[in-house]
């Protein structure tokens, strides 16, 4: 049995799927004793419901039926709306009508999924299968760090584990999750990020050795790490460091107001402190480790463009986000209101890389 998948989003178009279809047909009748599985995932997501309808529901491209042992599924996002609040993060625009402010909005920003309405042939063979559990995503999220993340201690990584799963539940209860649709792709993203510090920092260290930044203001790990067995500590602090790093960038910058990112990063510390993390490491010490790594980055920057630029908290941010993202091709998308930066941190990044 083969299985072929094809992600749908908003900018799929016709030919992609046409072309799909035409892959999985071809490849059901290079092999016709067996079963060939295609996947349309997302199917919602495009606009090409119909082509969809008539290739999942009547088993044809336009005319063509398709083959016998050729199974094809799709998947679809919920059609449900954003409660009000959640257009406080700066996703309305702002127009002026008869002397008054009106905010507008998409009619698709106002659902929690941008999506299409499914046509009535396919709602026949939709079945909800409901949100995962709360106890099947935390065993998803072990097992997902047990395949990625090498730590000396197995309890660090029950630690993490516990972590990231709470943090979940904080971000979806009391209306969060109106604002923040986390999943398993948060964690997979945190784990992309996660390799990608473990192996700047130490790429970085290699360069540019640590013991030359050993203060407590550079480096809040310091005190807790003897000089004994040195190499052994800066093992332990580099793991640190891409952890915290890993949910700054994945989590935390997503939420736009302070206090919840407080809360948040409170929630997570609550379960890795004195394991993963020093038990005396709190929130100071999570953002002077942010902090550093922000300056850090930008200081190997090409700002010669900006002689004059003061280094403001939303410039050392936008930098440092979208500087990682690229490298890592991971999505992002800069929200704010005019002069948070964003343009200059977006030229400071492209004469950079």
């Amino acid at each position: 049995m083969a299985a072929i998948e094809l992600p749908h989003h908003a900018g799929t178009t016709r030919q992609d799927i046409v072309a799909f279809t035409h892959q999985v047909i071809e490849t059901a009748r290079g092999v016709p004793d067996q079963q060939v599985w295609a996947f349309y995932d997302e199917v919602n997501t495009c606009e090409y419901l119909g082509l969809l309808t008539d290739i999942l529901v009547r088993r044809k491209l336009y005319t063509d039926p398709l083959p016998e042992n050729l199974i094809v599924m799709g998947a679809c996002n919920p059609y449900e709306r954003r409660a009000p609040p959640v257009r406080r993060a700066g996703l309305a625009v702002e127009s002026k009508r008869q002397g008054r402010v009106v905010q507008t909005f998409d009619e698709r920003s106002q659902l929690r999924y941008r999506v299409h309405p499914l046509p009535e042939a396919m709602l026949t063979y939709v079945w909800d299968f409901g949100a995962l559990a709360e106890a099947d995503e935390a065993n998803y999220i072990e097992r997902m760090l047990m395949q990625h993340v090498q730590l000396r201690d197995p309890g660090q990584l029950a630690a993490l584990a516990h972590g990231l799963s709470r943090l979940h539940t904080f971000l979806r209860q009391d209306g969060r999750s109106e604002e923040f649709v986390v999943s398993l792709r948060d964690v997979r993203r945190f784990l992309v990020f996660y390799k990608f510090f473990q192996d700047y920092i130490a790429r970085r260290d290699s360069l540019d050795p640590p013991s030359s930044h050993a203060d407590s203001r550079w480096n809040p790990f310091s005190q807790n790490f003897g000089a004994s067995n040195r190499l052994h500590a800066l093992h332990g602090q580099r793991e640190a460091h891409s952890v915290v790093l890993s949910i700054q960038l994945a989590y935390i910058v997503r939420m736009p107001v302070t206090e919840e990112r407080r809360m948040a990063r409170e929630t997570l510390l609550r379960c890795v402190q004195g394991s993963l993390l020093p038990s005396n490491f709190g929130i100071k010490s999570w953002r002077q480790v942010v902090n550093a790594e922000e300056r850090n980055l930008y200081g190997r920057m090409d700002t010669s463009a900006y002689p004059n630029l003061a280094m403001n908290r939303a410039l050392l941010q936008n930098v440092f986000s979208l500087t990682v993202c690229v490298l890592t091709r991971t999505p992002i998308i800069l929200i704010g209101a005019p002069g948070n930066s964003k343009t200059v941190a977006t030229t400071i990044v492209n004469c950079s890389l």
